[in-house]
């Protein structure tokens, strides 16, 4: 019953729907008896912990971590009160507006999601290091100019392919990065001229940026999945609230005109991105006065190009939640996920 919609919503929610609506469990209090939870379900009843027990047993069937706990509640059925006690995530009692009873819940916890990771961190490994490797040990005394390029290359190289094992599933941002690095590479390698180099930098954020901007008018913009993603926002509430104010289309249209606008952003860091590597890099490829440069344009990429682009992003989505603001008529923090 639960396990074939699992695979299309999330766990815990269809746990609480199938309590909570009598024409899939159809439970009924019964406290004659205490039953397990093989009882439980196929008697359709239970009191107070046949209940809790039962819904244990499907959690730990779906691998939701769950835990019990001992709460005050009002004197009402177990049924009334284990829906809203399962949807409670503060787990914290409330005080009790008539006389209570002392009672043992159970409390899902939604599945942890992989912890992110420290974006200092990602500033050192895929920036700083290769950087500091590029300028002070390309040297012929030191590592020499290709091995300095090879493991300065292997930092971020190294962490976009972590990224995507941590995320257990394909990041299209990590495998850029990779395919960009290892780009990188064959151009030192190869010898090419330094305006490979330039011409490189701005293609993968010109690509993005063409790709953003064709989305436009297909039926999925990617600022859907880019900005305006359930990550950040509670899509399924605002959508509902601008279905009750029949702003549906208003919204739809300042989602492509946000597309347009998020394809800009990248337009802008593929120009700055070829300026600045035209700018520094003009010895020749494979040289230690290439690795030094190329460690420089490192350096200053990030806060001459990456840092606009994520203050422009920012106020995309400041936009957009302002928008949204306006034709949902819900408050901002309404808007935005509990954990965002």
């Amino acid at each position: 019953m639960l396990g074939r919609a699992t695979h299309l919503r999330e766990p815990r929610r269809e746990i609480i729907d199938a309590l909570h609506d009598r024409g899939k469990l159809r439970l009924s209090y019964d406290a004659g008896a205490t039953r397990n939870a093989a009882q439980a379900f196929e008697d359709r009843a239970g009191n107070c912990l046949s209940l809790v027990i039962m819904t244990a047993a499907f959690a730990g069937q779906l691998g939701l971590p769950v835990t019990f706990q001992s709460v005050l509640s009002e004197n009402t059925s177990a049924l009334s009160n284990l829906v809203p006690l399962l949807e409670r995530t503060d787990h914290a009692p409330r005080t009790p507006a008539r006389p209570a009873s002392r009672g043992t819940v159970l409390v899902m916890d939604n599945p942890k999601a992989p912890a992110k990771p420290n974006p200092l961190l990602e500033i050192a490994v895929t920036i700083i290091v290769p950087a500091v490797i590029l300028m002070k040990f390309s040297g012929d005394e030191r590592l020499g100019t290709l091995h300095a390029l090879l493991l300065a290359l292997a930092f971020p190289l190294a962490w976009g392919v972590w990224d995507g094992v941590r995320r257990r599933k394909l990041n299209w941002l990590s495998v850029l990065g990779v395919v960009s690095t290892l780009l990188t590479g064959g151009i030192g390698l190869l010898k090419l001229d330094p305006q490979w180099l330039a011409v490189k930098e701005a293609a993968v954020p010109g690509l993005i940026g063409l790709v953003v901007l064709g989305s436009t008018w297909t039926s999925s913009p990617l600022i859907r999945l880019m900005v305006f993603n359930a990550s950040l926002f509670d899509i399924e509430r605002i959508q509902k609230a601008l279905h009750e104010r029949r702003t549906t289309v208003h919204f739809e249209l300042r989602l492509r005109q946000g597309t347009m606008l998020l394809a800009g952003t990248f337009f802008f860091s593929a120009v700055a991105n070829y300026v600045l590597a035209r700018w520094i890099v003009t010895s020749p490829a494979g040289s230690e006065a290439f690795n030094q440069e190329l460690g420089r344009l490192t350096l200053l990429s990030y806060p001459v190009i990456a840092v606009p682009s994520m203050l422009m992003m920012m106020g995309l989505m400041y936009w957009l939640a302002r928008s949204a603001k306006t034709l949902t008529g819900m408050d901002l923090g309404d808007m935005m996920q509990a954990d965002s």
